[in-house]
Protein backbone atom coordinates (compact mmCIF):
# COMPACT_ATOMS: atom_id res chain seq x y z
CA UNK A 1 0.00 0.00 0.00
CA UNK A 2 1.11 3.54 -0.73
CA UNK A 3 1.61 6.16 1.93
CA UNK A 4 -1.74 7.91 2.62
CA UNK A 5 -0.26 11.32 1.88
CA UNK A 6 0.98 10.07 -1.48
CA UNK A 7 -2.47 8.67 -2.20
CA UNK A 8 -4.08 12.00 -1.31
CA UNK A 9 -1.65 13.83 -3.56
CA UNK A 10 -2.48 11.45 -6.40
CA UNK A 11 -6.21 11.97 -5.80
CA UNK A 12 -5.78 15.75 -5.98
CA UNK A 13 -3.74 15.39 -9.14
CA UNK A 14 -6.39 13.20 -10.77
CA UNK A 15 -9.21 15.52 -9.72
CA UNK A 16 -7.30 18.47 -11.20
CA UNK A 17 -7.47 16.82 -14.59
CA UNK A 18 -11.28 16.94 -14.34
CA UNK A 19 -11.52 20.62 -13.42
CA UNK A 20 -13.58 22.74 -15.81
CA UNK A 21 -11.25 25.74 -16.02
CA UNK A 22 -7.52 26.37 -16.11
CA UNK A 23 -7.32 28.32 -12.84
CA UNK A 24 -9.00 25.54 -10.85
CA UNK A 25 -6.85 22.94 -12.60
CA UNK A 26 -3.68 24.89 -11.76
CA UNK A 27 -4.60 25.46 -8.10
CA UNK A 28 -5.48 21.80 -7.64
CA UNK A 29 -2.36 20.45 -9.34
CA UNK A 30 -0.09 22.70 -7.26
CA UNK A 31 -2.08 21.81 -4.14
CA UNK A 32 -1.25 18.15 -4.83
CA UNK A 33 2.33 18.98 -3.79
CA UNK A 34 1.32 19.87 -0.23
CA UNK A 35 0.53 16.38 1.11
CA UNK A 36 4.03 15.35 -0.03
CA UNK A 37 5.67 18.09 2.05
CA UNK A 38 6.29 16.47 5.40
CA UNK A 39 7.22 19.41 7.58
CA UNK A 40 10.09 18.72 9.97
CA UNK A 41 10.77 20.31 13.34
CA UNK A 42 13.39 23.05 13.20
CA UNK A 43 15.32 22.00 16.29
CA UNK A 44 15.60 22.59 20.00
CA UNK A 45 16.77 26.20 19.66
CA UNK A 46 13.69 27.14 17.66
CA UNK A 47 11.44 25.22 20.07
CA UNK A 48 12.95 27.10 23.04
CA UNK A 49 12.45 30.41 21.25
CA UNK A 50 8.82 29.57 20.46
CA UNK A 51 8.15 28.50 24.05
CA UNK A 52 9.59 31.75 25.44
CA UNK A 53 7.53 33.72 22.93
CA UNK A 54 4.40 31.87 24.08
CA UNK A 55 5.21 32.75 27.69
CA UNK A 56 5.52 36.42 26.68
CA UNK A 57 2.23 36.19 24.82
CA UNK A 58 0.49 34.76 27.89
CA UNK A 59 1.71 37.65 30.04
CA UNK A 60 0.67 40.35 27.55
CA UNK A 61 -2.48 41.71 29.14
CA UNK A 62 -3.19 44.26 26.40
CA UNK A 63 -3.95 41.60 23.74
CA UNK A 64 -7.56 40.49 23.41
CA UNK A 65 -8.18 36.81 24.27
CA UNK A 66 -9.41 35.90 20.77
CA UNK A 67 -6.30 37.46 19.20
CA UNK A 68 -4.11 35.76 21.79
CA UNK A 69 -5.54 32.35 20.85
CA UNK A 70 -4.93 33.08 17.16
CA UNK A 71 -1.36 34.23 17.84
CA UNK A 72 -0.71 31.17 20.01
CA UNK A 73 -1.58 28.83 17.14
CA UNK A 74 0.47 30.80 14.64
CA UNK A 75 3.47 31.00 16.96
CA UNK A 76 3.35 27.24 17.65
CA UNK A 77 3.57 26.63 13.91
CA UNK A 78 7.03 28.22 13.96
CA UNK A 79 8.45 25.03 15.49
CA UNK A 80 8.20 23.33 12.10
CA UNK A 81 9.42 24.29 8.67
CA UNK A 82 6.88 25.86 6.33
CA UNK A 83 5.32 23.86 3.52
CA UNK A 84 7.44 25.88 1.09
CA UNK A 85 10.64 25.02 2.99
CA UNK A 86 9.63 21.35 3.10
CA UNK A 87 9.00 21.39 -0.65
CA UNK A 88 12.48 22.87 -1.22
CA UNK A 89 14.07 20.20 0.93
CA UNK A 90 12.11 17.41 -0.68
CA UNK A 91 12.71 18.69 -4.21
CA UNK A 92 16.41 18.28 -3.53
CA UNK A 93 15.87 14.67 -2.49
CA UNK A 94 13.46 13.85 -5.35
CA UNK A 95 15.59 15.56 -7.99
CA UNK A 96 19.20 15.89 -6.76
CA UNK A 97 21.11 18.58 -8.59
CA UNK A 98 18.00 19.81 -10.42
CA UNK A 99 17.69 23.34 -9.06
CA UNK A 100 15.59 24.19 -12.12
CA UNK A 101 12.83 21.89 -10.86
CA UNK A 102 13.03 23.39 -7.38
CA UNK A 103 12.59 26.82 -9.00
CA UNK A 104 9.60 25.56 -11.01
CA UNK A 105 7.94 24.23 -7.85
CA UNK A 106 8.62 27.50 -6.02
CA UNK A 107 7.36 29.60 -8.93
CA UNK A 108 4.14 27.60 -9.24
CA UNK A 109 3.62 27.62 -5.46
CA UNK A 110 4.03 31.42 -5.47
CA UNK A 111 1.56 31.81 -8.34
CA UNK A 112 -0.92 29.60 -6.50
CA UNK A 113 -0.61 31.72 -3.36
CA UNK A 114 -1.03 34.90 -5.37
CA UNK A 115 -4.11 33.49 -7.09
CA UNK A 116 -5.69 32.27 -3.85
CA UNK A 117 -5.00 35.48 -1.91
CA UNK A 118 -5.70 38.05 -4.64
CA UNK A 119 -8.02 36.20 -7.00
CA UNK A 120 -5.76 37.16 -9.88
CA UNK A 121 -2.13 37.13 -10.96
CA UNK A 122 0.01 40.26 -11.03
CA UNK A 123 1.52 39.16 -14.34
CA UNK A 124 -1.32 38.83 -16.87
CA UNK A 125 1.03 37.03 -19.24
CA UNK A 126 1.41 34.05 -16.90
CA UNK A 127 0.34 30.93 -18.77
CA UNK A 128 -1.35 28.71 -16.22
CA UNK A 129 -1.63 25.89 -18.72
CA UNK A 130 2.14 25.74 -19.10
CA UNK A 131 2.64 25.99 -15.34
CA UNK A 132 0.06 23.25 -14.75
CA UNK A 133 1.86 20.95 -17.17
CA UNK A 134 5.23 21.58 -15.51
CA UNK A 135 3.92 20.67 -12.07
CA UNK A 136 1.94 17.72 -13.44
CA UNK A 137 5.15 16.37 -14.94
CA UNK A 138 7.00 16.82 -11.68
CA UNK A 139 4.20 15.12 -9.74
CA UNK A 140 4.12 12.18 -12.12
CA UNK A 141 7.86 11.76 -11.73
CA UNK A 142 7.51 11.83 -7.93
CA UNK A 143 4.68 9.29 -8.09
CA UNK A 144 6.78 7.01 -10.28
CA UNK A 145 9.71 7.26 -7.85
CA UNK A 146 7.56 6.78 -4.74
CA UNK A 147 5.55 3.86 -6.10
CA UNK A 148 8.36 2.11 -7.92
CA UNK A 149 6.23 1.98 -11.04
CA UNK A 150 6.89 3.40 -14.45
CA UNK A 151 4.03 5.49 -15.80
CA UNK A 152 3.07 4.48 -19.32
CA UNK A 153 1.59 7.87 -20.18
CA UNK A 154 4.47 9.94 -18.84
CA UNK A 155 4.61 11.84 -22.14
CA UNK A 156 0.99 13.04 -21.85
CA UNK A 157 2.05 16.41 -20.45
CA UNK A 158 5.05 17.11 -22.67
CA UNK A 159 7.74 16.10 -20.19
CA UNK A 160 10.46 17.35 -22.48
CA UNK A 161 9.69 20.90 -21.32
CA UNK A 162 10.90 20.03 -17.82
CA UNK A 163 13.67 17.73 -18.93
CA UNK A 164 12.30 14.83 -16.86
CA UNK A 165 12.01 12.51 -19.85
CA UNK A 166 12.67 12.35 -23.53
CA UNK A 167 9.92 12.41 -26.14
CA UNK A 168 10.81 9.07 -27.73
Amino acid sequence: LLDPTLTLSMELYCSALLEANERARFVTVVSALEPLAKQELLGEGVTAFVESTLINLNTASDIEPNLRASFRGRIQQLKSESVRQALFRLANSWFPGRTDLRKQIDHAYGLRSELLHNGTLSDPDSDLSVETNKIANILRSIYAQASGHRFALLQRFNLSSTGLASTS
